[in-house]
Order: C-alpha cells, then structure tokens, then sequence
C-alpha cells in the first residue's frame, strides 16, 4: 500500500460504526483498510444487512451493495469483503491475493477456531477486554468437548497476555498457569514464570514455586529475565522485551493500528 490514498467515493454522512473494535467509518476506504487488515474481525457483528443498505445508500454504491448482500446470504467473509477491497483500491494485486488467502482459511476454520482468531485479531488491535471475553467463550465452549489442548493452552496463554497488560495480574497469573497445565511447551511455562516474577513479591512466590515444582535454574532465568527487561526498558524508551518474554508483550501489540 502507499503512504497515502485519495477517497475516491462518497463520504457518508452518517458513519457505520464496527462495534467489535468501537469504530465509526465513513468511506468504503477506511472499511477496505478495517477488511484488510482485520479479516478475522469480520463477524456477524460487522456481516449484517445494515452494512449493505449502508453501502448502497449512505456510499452510492448499489452494485457493490448487491454483490455483499449475496454473499450475506452464503455466509462467506470472504465474498462480503472482496467487493469492498476491489471497489475502493487501497491494495495492489498481489496484496489482494494474500488476503483472499486469509478469508479463505478463515472460512474453512471450524466455528471454535474462527472465533479463536477473532480473539486473536482483537489482542493485536489493543481491544483487550474484548479479547478476554471472547478467549473466555472459546475456553468454554472447548471445555465441553476437551478434544484441543493445544488451542485450549494457547486460549489460556493469549488471555493471559490480554491480562497482563491491563495489570490484572492474579487472573494473568491464572491464565498462564492453566495454559502450562495444559500444554508441555516451553514457552507457557516461561511466560508463567515471567509473569510471577513480574506480579509477585518474593515472600508471596514462594509457596507458588513449591507447588508448580519450579527449580533452581527457573527461578534464576526468571529473574535475570525480568531484571533485565526492566533495566533496558528503564535506559531505553525505545525498548521492547526480547521474543519469548510474555510473548503477548512484544512490540506487535505495542504498535499503533491506524484504526
């Protein structure tokens, strides 16, 4: 995309707004750039008939409006937001190939692992409680048939990186913990670590270490972590914890979206 694009349509007067990321637009522009940036936010919150009469009324763009309606009624994301991203020219060719690759994997994902990405795309946008409520409604709905540990473990990770960053840190410090429980990857029990280190006082860590069976050599890394982490960040505004540290805490989900 180039640093900058004319709107070459209507600009509305009464705004759409996307409640899932508590967003008002007002050109097919600005709703291209939410399509192609955010495929996995495109929700039956945002796939509705008010959409398409917004389209065909408040932007002029009846035909347009017509192709979404037909899609509303298949039920892909993908035809929905392909008129869009076509009509309003913010994406080259070969952007447009990646991203109707997105739909279609997003359309082909089974309902538990489409709103998993959902959760996933509202923790990147720095919409957080949004993002612990939906990993709150993956996790229940994959308690009931307890057949994917591994998403379950990665559900309970990313909520509690979600967590993290609103400093809640005792249902973090939960979150985490279940998703080590669950999986046997390192990086869930380094983040958990991290994560003590960070929200616990070293007269409250101590009967936690015992009870996860944490060792010397943890505790150790934990703390040069966090020690570390906080000192660069202290000498260094610019700085961002390595990869691996809180995995959710890195500098992806400290950049600013546009949106």
């Amino acid at each position: 995309m180039a640093g900058y694009h004319l709107c070459r349509h209507k600009t509305a007067d009464t705004p759409f707004f996307i409640e899932n990321i508590q967003v008002s637009v007002r050109t097919i522009e600005e709703l291209a750039y939410f399509f192609g940036r955010f495929p996995a936010l495109l929700d039956e919150t945002v796939m509705r008939k008010e959409l398409v009469q917004w389209i065909s009324g408040e932007i002029n763009l009846p035909r347009t409006a017509i192709r979404m309606d037909e899609a509303l009624a298949e039920g892909s994301s993908k035809n929905f937001a392909m008129p869009v991203l076509k009509e309003a020219g913010l994406f080259s060719s070969r952007e447009l190939v990646y991203v109707t690759s997105a739909y279609e994997r997003l359309d082909a994902m089974r309902p538990v692992a489409r709103k998993k990405a959902v959760a996933d795309a509202l923790l990147r946008c720095g919409k957080l409680s949004a993002a612990i409520e939906t990993y709150r409604y993956v996790s229940d709905a994959l308690s009931v048939n307890a057949h994917d540990p591994e998403m379950m473990a990665a559900c309970w990770h990313d909520r509690g990186v979600a967590e993290m960053r609103l400093m809640l840190y005792e249902e973090a410090l939960s979150s985490f913990r279940r998703a080590m429980h669950a999986s046997e990857k390192e990086k869930y029990r380094t983040d958990y670590l991290s994560a003590l280190f960070i929200a616990r006082p070293f007269d409250r860590r101590e009967q936690e270490i015992e009870n996860e069976h944490i060792t010397e050599e943890e505790i150790l890394m934990a703390e040069e972590l966090v020690a570390g982490a906080r000192t660069e960040s202290a000498e260094d505004e610019s700085y961002q914890p390595p990869e691996g540290y809180l995995s959710g805490l890195t500098s992806d989900y400290h950049k600013a979206t546009g949106l």
